[in-house]
């Protein structure tokens, strides 16, 4: 009995030890992936706003029902927003931070433009970011920012 509590316990040692390695080189990586990937969608979509400011405001004064602001300021709000956000996302500089504007969007977008299943994931993602922060290959980390 004592010799099968002793594997068991050295199974579960093992077990863990090999997970914990696992999530200290993969977790970062995610994080990282996740990162590069939510940067990628909306500074594209900023680089889209920049491109052609008259048509985005157009867009935000007659397409896009938003209240609160105004459309010209809400139009140059997101363009900001999404173009800022994505850089210091893809640096991994005061990510948790970036994440909320992009998130507060993503719900905009969802709720008042136009409703699509990809902004929930969006907002998923971006918000194991928020929570977990950028992970060790990220200047936050590098700079001992939480």
């Amino acid at each position: 009995m004592l010799k099968t509590k002793k594997i068991s316990q050295s199974i579960l040692k093992g077990y863990n030890k090999f997970f914990q390695t696992f999530e200290s080189l993969l977790s970062s990586f995610l994080l990282l992936g996740i990162r590069f990937w939510m940067a990628n969608i909306f500074f594209k979509s900023g680089r889209t706003k920049i491109s052609n400011m008259d048509n985005t405001v157009y867009l935000f004064e007659y397409e896009y029902d938003l209240p609160i602001f105004s459309p010209v300021f809400a139009a140059y709000l997101a363009t900001f927003f999404e173009l800022i956000c994505p850089i210091l996302l893809f640096l991994g500089l005061i990510n948790r931070i970036a994440t909320i504007p992009l998130i507060f969007m993503s719900l905009a977008i969802q709720f008042l433009v136009i409703e699509n299943i990809q902004h929930f994931y969006w907002i998923f993602l971006l918000s194991i970011i928020l929570v977990f922060g950028g992970g060790k290959l990220s200047l936050d980390r590098m700079l001992k920012i939480k």
